[in-house]
């Protein structure tokens, strides 16, 4: 009776161990990947979703209000909001012309307010970034009217 492994019973061992490390690598390479994706994915969706509540609440509360939309400027009050270079910002006259970053860095952006009617206004937001393509349109009432 023998004690132990053959040589070639130890390399079918590491050759079958081996294999299923490899499969489970990769899996986990595209788990994370896929983590990574939604992950970014989600910032954007959250991001978008803040800036069309900000503009919601201010547009909403709004005294006076001004469209220039041919060049994607909205004015509630003491808010200006347009794009400035990749990003959608807000700007508070109030308080030194501060500029608030709403969007950042988004790879194409369009922003653009329409007055529809009656104090109705309907702002569309689209673009993309981090390769992943959004496009959302509010419609807005005014309160103050």
């Amino acid at each position: 009776m023998r004690k132990g492994f053959t040589i070639i019973e130890l390399l079918i061992t590491m050759v079958i161990s081996s294999v299923l490390l490899l499969t489970l690598g990769g899996i986990a390479r595209i788990a994370l990947s896929s983590h990574d994706r939604l992950w970014q994915e989600a910032k954007v969706v959250n991001d978008t979703a803040y800036c069309l509540d900000l503009l919601r609440h201010s547009l909403r509360g709004a005294r006076n209000v001004t469209l220039d939309a041919g060049n994607g400027i909205l004015t509630a009050d003491n808010l200006i909001f347009k794009i400035d270079g990749s990003d959608l910002v807000f700007i508070d006259t109030d308080n030194s012309n501060q500029r608030n970053v709403i969007l950042k860095d988004a790879d194409s952006l369009a922003f653009s307010p329409v007055y529809v009617s009656a104090g109705y206004y309907r702002i569309d937001l689209s673009g993309e970034k981090n390769n992943f393509n959004f496009d959302y349109s509010i419609n807005i009432q005014r309160r103050n009217l």
